[in-house]
């Protein structure tokens, strides 16, 4: 059985959407607060945290933006504290593939 988070509509066109990767983000950061800290930017087309199978947030989102010039200036929040942690943003690579792979290696380990 399948089920769709989003009442079975198609999944949004993203072809003309410019996406930034926010990582290290709290495991309690929910897609509104990321929200909030990015539309300062500008108008923002969907935010979307990975969650692994059971549910929980694997610590790192997307924020897509409708304007370039828009996703160019939220990356000025890397390093910035949110949530409690100092997030990092970067532009997004699509492919998912590109982006699983960008962590292999990162995170894990002690916490303070």
């Amino acid at each position: 059985r399948t089920r769709t988070d989003n009442g079975g509509r198609t999944p949004p066109d993203i072809s003309n959407l410019h996406s930034i990767m926010v990582f290290n983000i709290s495991y309690r950061t929910r897609k509104e607060e990321l929200y909030r800290t990015f539309d300062r930017f500008g108008d923002i087309a969907d935010v979307y945290i990975p969650r692994d199978r059971h549910g929980e947030s694997r610590g790192f989102g997307f924020v897509r933006f409708y304007d370039r010039r828009d996703a160019d200036d939220a990356k000025g929040m890397d390093g910035k504290m949110v949530d409690g942690r100092r997030i990092g943003v970067q532009m997004a690579k699509y492919g998912r593939r590109h982006e699983q792979s960008a962590f292999r290696g990162g995170g894990g380990g002690g916490g303070g």
